[in-house]
Parts: structure tokens; C-alpha cells; sequence
């Protein structure tokens, strides 16, 4: 049990330095209305913020004044390898874990493995 401890505190702490963000910019037009659209039909006014469970990722829509854009930021798990020794498995999260410990790798180990 001490190894898979110490295998899923390294995960830990290079979960925490890998990811994905990728941002989209609005142009604010005059007669339109300001939102950032993260998906066809699929809208964010500036300031809010949207977690979707089944792809693990976040989108917020900001406003930048000084530009005179909305700016729709996505952030996701980015890429990760992960080796686990049997008999410990790479599982999986239960849905509806929200962004970010949804990227977390979940690995499960029999009681009995050391």
C-alpha cells in the first residue's frame, strides 16, 4: 500500500503542473449581446463560469475592457502517462466529478497489495 501511496503522490503533484488552457476571443460589437459562446447555442455572459463533467474541463467568459473583447478561456486535463504495477488498476472517477479532480488519475489497489 506504501508504493501506491507514493506513486499517487507524485501524480498529485504532477497534476498539478500539467494541464491545457486554450483561450477564444469575442470582439464586443455594438447591437450584439456580450457572450462568449463555448459551444453552438451555448453561451457564457462575462464573469461566468461552466464545468462540463463528461469531457473534464472548465470555460470561463471574462471581459477586457481595455481591449473591447470577451476573451473564453478552457481549461482541461492536458495529456498524462501513467504507469501503474499490478495488481493496482487505473480506474475510473465516479460521473459528475467536477474540473479539476476529474484529471486526477484514480488508481485503485486490492487491500491486500503492499
Amino acid at each position: 500500500m506504501n508504493l501506491c501511496f507514493s506513486v499517487l503522490l507524485v501524480l498529485c503533484i504532477l497534476q498539478s503542473t500539467y494541464g491545457a488552457i486554450s483561450r477564444r476571443v469575442f470582439p464586443i460589437e455594438p447591437n450584439k449581446p456580450e457572450v462568449c459562446e463555448y459551444k453552438v447555442g451555448r453561451t457564457l455572459a462575462p464573469g461566468e463560469s461552466f464545468r462540463t463533467f463528461k469531457y473534464c474541463r472548465q470555460y470561463t467568459c471574462d471581459k477586457d475592457e481595455a481591449a473591447n473583447q470577451l476573451v473564453l478561456t478552457t481549461v482541461t486535463c492536458g495529456v498524462m502517462s501513467v504507469k501503474v504495477d499490478p495488481p493496482c488498476y487505473l480506474g475510473r472517477h465516479p460521473p459528475y466529478t467536477p474540473y479539476p479532480q476529474c484529471c486526477q488519475p484514480k488508481i485503485v489497489c486490492p487491500e491486500d497489495s503492499n
